[in-house]
């Protein structure tokens, strides 16, 4: 079993790339929610691999899916749903700015 990143109480930053961020919480019952827009939902995974699935707020209803990069030290992915065609990461920690947006 691959070790696990994504713990509860961490703090990832969700980009999606040409789209914005926002600044994530994960918590022990495998939800977590967002500083920004209402934004929250389930997770499954962690390890090798984590989707992220939105559940309220404004880009509900939204699923990222990614896969741990070793070099880079974050998820790199796709989202399904009403962010169907945009990619992204998942990078550990709050980021305050992000490609020209504010997280």
């Amino acid at each position: 079993m691959a070790a696990l990143h994504v713990r509860p109480g961490g703090v990832w930053t969700g980009e999606a790339n040409t789209a914005g961020c926002e600044v994530q919480t994960f918590a022990a019952n495998h939800t977590w929610s967002a500083d920004q827009f209402g934004d929250s939902g389930t997770y499954k995974g962690g390890g090798k691999k984590i989707t992220v699935t939105e559940t309220a707020g404004d880009d509900s209803p939204s699923a990222f899916s990614g896969t741990y990069s070793k070099a880079k030290q974050e998820y790199i992915g796709s989202f399904s749903g009403k962010g169907a065609g945009l990619t992204g990461q998942l990078v550990k920690g709050a980021v305050a700015t992000w490609d020209g947006y504010p997280c």
